[in-house]
């Protein structure tokens, strides 16, 4: 694997795995501020108990944003590892070559950040839908067509 596709693969999983810590965090903040923590009922969160009037992390945020958080990092789950891993694979045989692989990395990781964005905003109204439709295509057509050239590469 090249030296500048390495670096773009380092580069891709810190930003993703940035973005993933950074949903998770801001949910756990925002059940803290809620009091909406995961636990044994009637059990104290003494954490949250101290911390939660220090946070005062989106103060208008409620339940809907922790269900759309928890989305986002399901989505983020069930797609970005697959994805980062066909694109890296598909770069390392020469299924595609390294700057192929390194504009669809680039591609996928700034998609992936969009799309979440805009799930973070919701999706109220048509240009809203379109901008997070418009992040998504890329972001799912782009492994798709990856692991199909590894395939032929391999296969055929």
């Amino acid at each position: 694997m090249e030296e500048a596709l390495k670096v773009s693969l380092c580069s891709s999983v810190a930003l993703l795995a940035i973005k993933m810590a950074t949903v998770k965090l801001l949910c756990a903040r925002t059940r803290i501020i809620t009091q909406q923590t995961i636990g044994t009922k009637g059990s104290i969160n003494y954490v949250g108990v101290v911390a939660g009037p220090l946070l005062a992390a989106f103060p208008g945020w409620t339940t809907p944003a922790i269900e759309v958080l928890e989305r986002i990092e399901k989505n983020s789950v069930e797609n970005e590892p697959y994805a980062v891993a066909v694109i890296a694979a598909a770069g390392s045989i020469g299924a595609i070559s390294s700057p192929v692989a390194i504009t669809a990395l680039n591609v996928f990781t700034i998609t992936r950040y969009i799309h979440s964005a805009i799930m973070c905003y919701g999706v109220a109204d048509s240009f809203k839908q379109s901008v997070q439709t418009g992040a998504f295509l890329p972001s799912a057509a782009i492994p798709l067509i990856v692991a199909g050239l590894v395939i032929k590469k391999i296969h055929f």
